[in-house]
């Protein structure tokens, strides 16, 4: 197998880097502190050596002037016990800060700007991905290893330092050896690992559907529940069999290190022992001398702060490669000017042309022209794969055209601020969100700014025909909407179209311009579908409305239809045009409505509404 690729991450001086940057940004001056008090706790125990031996020459003096030295004893005592204590109570308040910060700097690297692009584009994800799990050693491990790290580190410096007093070329001497263990052991770690957290992908994703409530119904339905076990524990311990045996191929070399460690620290032992013989180091000097050698080891020994420092900022690289990525040209949306009151006259897609970044030779759209009128209703129809949902998209500015241009009142829409164009349009898609927090914040997230108006939310409701519905809820607008939480509850499918509609119509009274419904309502049947429909074009009756359906027979209030087919507009009018026009549009709608109910054309609306 060849050699294994080392993960940018896993380079502890990156990492630590990075780390140390996130910390002292989340807090400088409790930052500083904690650095203070960790350098104050390392030095502890030569402080303490040095005094013990300070006593020891007065008590050979004679015991004269041994209270200076047992007050400094008594002192360093006292220190010893209390400030670690401290230390680490502010550590544990301020490494939730530094999480915290750490997760900001995520979402606002997904979030912060308007496109969707890099949400699909592949290198952004791979970064994303890992910055945003939450089973890795967090941040908060790494704040807490920097600062205990420190403390353990000082602690060798300081024995060091002791030592050097002694002989020089002895404290150097073990210095670089342990630091040379310490480098050893710290790669073969690195190099142990490899590529794991790659291979590891498949298996993290089969444990993670276990705890999955969508997945875990057809797990248990299918029966395939035990195979899903087996896979993870064959995929897990494939990648696991792996670090083993490059552990295994290291050992004798860790070994070798240690043996020859422990020959120095033989030897250094040796020449303090003959000096003190000797006359040289007096009792006094031996117990100041004598301890600071098994102290050094502190510079060089693997703990849980090493391995803090190296798992605990792994996330790191990964938030800054994903925010070099997204801040290049290629996601950015220009425009600086305001959209406020727009559209006036019309949104018009001109010659517009689309593909997505993953099908390159497949253009959804070639040369697609539309106009939006504002204050007027409009449909979109066609088959599934038309571009329908895509159209939406391109007019919230979440994908830019590949070519052509979209203008709003005959002004490029790439010249508008793209994140306050998209205030200004206000879609439920077919996959709308379904929060699980309280019925308040379902529908206020359409316009947040007035969330705690409860009047535009009553409105909001009202207009959606969900007032009946909240009223029904236990804590009325405060009632979580999943049964995951005490006192929440579920919602049928039709209950979150009205609570969907209320957000969107809550957006429209909150300064929304363009609203959008695109199959929200694709899994109801066709009487369901028309009622809300007409219920949406009543009470949007003068803003600039946007229906999106598969189904031709439910939009026929609209004030204009359009048809799409291979991306472009094949027809476009009233309902009662492109019926007389007996295209593809009437062909579809008589398809439909025998489809539904086998009832003629004629008596078509007994079934599905009036016109």
């Amino acid at each position: 197998m060849d050699a294994p690729e080392k993960i940018p991450w896993l380079k502890p001086r990156r990492s630590t880097l990075l780390g140390l940057s996130l910390i002292w940004g989340s807090g400088r001056g409790m930052a500083n502190l904690l650095m203070a008090m960790s350098i104050a706790e390392g030095l502890l125990p030569a402080t303490f050596a040095v005094v013990a031996g300070w006593l020891v020459g007065r008590a050979r003096a004679g015991g004269e002037g041994l209270t200076a030295p047992l007050v400094a004893m008594a002192v360093v005592l006292v220190i010893s016990e209390a400030l670690p204590g401290l230390r680490g109570a502010l550590v544990e308040s301020f490494q939730h800060r530094v999480s915290g910060r750490r997760r900001e700097r995520v979402i606002a690297t997904a979030q912060g700007i308007a496109s969707l692009a890099h949400l699909e584009n592949p290198e952004v994800l791979d970064s994303l991905r890992p910055a945003a799990r939450t089973d890795w050693p967090d941040t908060g491990a790494f704040t807490t290893a920097v600062f205990g790290y420190t403390s353990t580190r000082v602690v060798g410096l300081g024995s060091a330092a002791l030592l050097f007093s002694f002989r020089w070329w002895l404290a150097v001497a073990l210095v670089l050896l342990w630091w040379w263990f310490g480098h050893v052991l710290r790669q073969t770690q690195s190099d142990a690992w490899g590529d794991t957290f790659e291979r590891m992908r498949r298996p993290e994703h089969l444990r993670h559907l276990v705890f999955e409530a969508t997945a875990a119904k057809e797990i248990r339905i299918f029966g395939f529940g035990g195979w899903l076990i087996e896979q993870f524990s064959q995929g897990w311990y494939d990648v696991m069999r792996d670090v083993w045996r490059r552990r295994r191929a290291v050992r004798f070399k860790q070994i070798g290190i240690l043996v020859a460690v422990l020959v120095a620290h033989v030897l250094v032992f040796y020449v303090i022992v003959q000096a003190a013989r000797s006359g040289e180091l007096r009792a006094e000097h031996l117990v100041v001398v004598a301890p600071s050698v098994l102290g050094m080891a502190r510079l060089g020994i693997p703990d849980e702060y090493t391995m803090g420092l190296a798992s605990g900022a792994a996330v790191l690289p990964h938030i800054e490669k994903a925010e070099e990525l997204v801040a290049q040209p290629r996601f950015a949306s220009a425009g600086t000017r305001s959209p406020e009151s727009m559209p006036r006259d019309a949104v018009r897609f001109e010659k517009v042309g689309f593909n997505y970044a993953s099908r390159p030779d497949e253009p959804l759209y070639r040369e697609l022209d539309l106009v939006i009128p504002a204050g007027k209703s409009l449909a979109i129809v066609g088959a599934n794969g038309a571009g329908k949902t895509t159209l939406v998209k391109l007019l919230a500015r979440l994908y830019e055209p590949t070519s052509g241009r979209i203008t709003v009142d005959s002004i490029p829409l790439t010249e508008l601020d793209a994140m306050a164009w998209q205030r200004r349009v206000a879609a439920i898609f077919q996959d709308f969100t379904k929060y699980f927090l309280s019925a308040a914040e379902n529908v206020g997230y359409g316009a947040v700014e007035h969330l705690a108006d409860r009047d535009r939310l009553d409105q909001a409701a009202e207009r959606a025909g969900a007032s009946e519905l909240i009223a029904g809820f236990s804590n009325g607008w405060e009632t979580i909407l999943t049964r995951r939480y005490d006192g929440g509850t579920d919602l049928s499918g039709g209950e979150w179209q009205r609570i969907a509609l209320a957000r969107a119509l809550f957006a429209v009274a909150g300064g929304s311009g363009i609203l959008v419904l695109d199959e929200p309502t694709a899994n109801l049947d066709v009487r369901a579908e028309v009622d809300l429909f007409d219920r949406f074009l009543e009470v949007t009756r003068g803003t600039t409305t946007v229906l999106i359906s598969h189904r031709f027979s439910t939009v026929r209030r609209a004030d204009r239809i359009v048809v799409l087919d291979q991306g472009r507009v094949v027809e476009e009018g009233s309902h009662v045009e492109l019926i007389a026009l007996d295209g593809m549009y009437a062909a579809s709608f008589r398809l439909q409505a025998d489809r539904y109910d086998q009832v003629p054309i004629d008596h078509l609306e007994e079934v599905i509404g009036h016109g």
